[in-house]
């Protein structure tokens, strides 16, 4: 018999920081280094998991698909008799990954039917936490439908430089949903494993492959200049690009 929720001790969330890598290397995290975070990553969820009495993993399409597979493989490896439903659900936005903040994203129904969550805990699993919309919309579906969700869990949560975050990040979840992320990094554009790289119409092979890669030559018009700032923190070797922020 499981222990109560509230009776378990509550660990730091997973989110270990990840420093940009020099803008002459755009690999951000190796495959050899996702699967040796996964395991721990799957550890520190297993407990959780199994105290909120058989829970919806919910995958968010595109991007939370391979990660979420993935992270569903290790958390079976951990507790073979971890009990979980998967699910997939997808959203839509008619303007791309850059403009999310004032496009609302749409639930798309054509291939991902809604699971029943009424009464249900619910676990979200998405690529990037960036500016949180799609995931503070699916939290809204959630609830709507009478079910209840208590962690997000992403492959990468972005931190903005203190100048762009206001831009970045202007949605933000209910207080109580807790965040676990295989890595942390800066605000960067990101691609592979699963991820969009900035647009949806991101090509199969960009997707494709088990590591984490930054798009230096990518600039958001929303945000311009970001990149350019941090190349030049990196370059002149400031601590607080390369130091997790309080």
């Amino acid at each position: 018999m499981s222990r109560p929720e509230e009776m378990l001790p509550t660990p730091e969330p997973y989110r270990p920081f990840r420093p940009i890598p020099n803008p002459d290397n755009p690999v951000l995290v190796t495959e050899a280094e996702i699967r040796a975070q996964l395991p721990l990553l799957a550890k520190q969820l297993a407990p959780l998991i199994r105290a909120k009495n058989y829970p919806i993993l919910m995958k968010i399409a595109n991007g939370g698909l391979m990660f979420g597979d993935d992270l569903a493989v290790e958390l079976r490896k951990v507790d073979p008799e971890l009990e979980f439903e998967e699910a997939t659900i997808r959203y839509r936005s008619r303007r791309g990954v850059g403009d999310e903040s004032d496009q609302r994203p749409i639930l798309d129904e054509t291939d991902c039917v809604y699971p029943d969550v009424d009464g249900r805990n619910v676990m979200f699993i998405d690529d990037v936490l960036d500016s949180q919309y799609t995931l503070v919309v699916a939290e809204e579906e959630a609830r709507a439908r009478g079910g209840k969700v208590t962690d997000v869990i992403v492959a990468v949560e972005k931190e903005s430089p203190d100048e762009f975050k206001g831009h970045i990040r202007k949605h933000h979840l209910p207080e109580g949903v807790r965040t676990h992320a295989l890595v942390r990094t800066m605000a960067l554009w990101l691609y592979k494993y699963g991820m969009d790289n900035g647009n949806d119409k991101t090509e199969a092979e960009d997707r494709a492959g088990r590591e984490i890669r930054v798009n230096w030559d990518f600039e958001n018009e929303d945000h311009p200049g970001m990149v350019v700032e941090l190349r030049r923190r990196f370059q002149q070797k400031l601590s607080r690009v390369n130091q997790p922020q309080a």
